[in-house]
């Protein structure tokens, strides 16, 4: 998916959910500090023009995700920002 969205040269926006929960008995979270840094490398390759973050909004056929809560999803755009990229962070 990464060298697809490079064919863009930057002329893309990369829109990503953050959540945590359960799926399946399996834990999901994708705040983690190892999951952000990787999401940067990410960005980093595909350069994009601009960086939207939400979380889920409503219930989800899942019913043992979590909304991330605005505080947390405006720390993480700080660190998207101070990477070099323009976020939009919707909450």
């Amino acid at each position: 998916v990464i060298a697809d969205l490079k064919k863009f040269d930057g002329k893309c926006i990369v829109q990503t959910m953050f959540l945590r929960g359960e799926h399946n008995g399996k834990k999901i979270d994708n705040t983690t500090d190892a999951e952000v840094n990787a999401l940067l490398e990410a960005y980093k390759e595909i350069a994009p023009q601009e960086v939207m973050i939400y979380s889920i909004d409503r219930k989800t056929p899942e019913e043992h995700l979590e909304k991330v809560e605005k505080e947390e999803l405006e720390r993480i755009g700080a660190r998207i920002k101070a990477a070099g990229f323009d976020v939009q962070v919707n909450a």
